[in-house]
């Protein structure tokens, strides 16, 4: 009975030494503004906008990385400003950056900026989506980490051009059980 008490001591002063390990998945996010909004309103036709695409979790040292964005009809691609002067293609039709001193991607970091035009007058009907995705030349959305050039898989985020309001309404805790009743 005594080696079983100190197996469970043992096991649970184990567990509480034990350092919790929190799976963050890299990805990639297009923002409007700042780094606190992927979604906004129609600011009306004929308005130029900066984007921001922003690398987060990767946890490397980042020294290239790829990847694609689908443009809504309510924004006019016109053309990406890179902070590194090594880019193949454009972010509409896939685009790889290669930084020539490595960037600290352990936090979020700037990969892009895209300057784009407004074509939407208000905001009506359905939100549309901004859409980072995989490049199609390698079907991947990757980074490549400094000194081995492994490459680290991320995931691209949707952000939302007039993103609207979910409509609501008051309800009991009875109704919505009834919704869910089988009679």
């Amino acid at each position: 009975m005594k080696k079983v008490l100190a197996l469970v001591l043992a096991l649970a002063v184990m567990g509480m030494m034990a350092q919790t390990v929190s799976a963050q998945v890299p990805f990639v996010q297009v923002y409007f503004d700042d780094l606190a909004h992927t979604s906004k309103d129609c600011p009306g036709a004929g308005t130029l906008d900066t984007l921001l695409v922003v690398a987060h979790n990767f946890n490397i040292w980042m020294t290239a990385i790829e990847y694609s964005i689908q443009y809504p009809p309510s924004l006019t691609w016109l053309g990406d400003i890179s902070p590194s002067p090594v880019n193949l293609g454009n972010t509409p039709s896939g685009v790889a950056t290669a930084f020539p001193t490595p960037l600290n991607a352990f936090q979020p970091v700037l990969v892009m900026q895209v300057l784009v035009n407004w074509e939407c007058t208000t905001c009506g009907g359905t939100p549309e989506a901004v859409i980072v995705g995989p490049h199609p030349g390698s079907g991947f959305l990757r980074a490549t980490r400094y000194p081995d050039n492994a490459t680290v898989i991320g995931v691209g985020m949707t952000s939302l051009v007039c993103p609207g309001t979910v409509p609501v309404q008051e309800t009991t805790w009875g109704q919505v059980k009834a919704l869910y009743n089988s009679n």
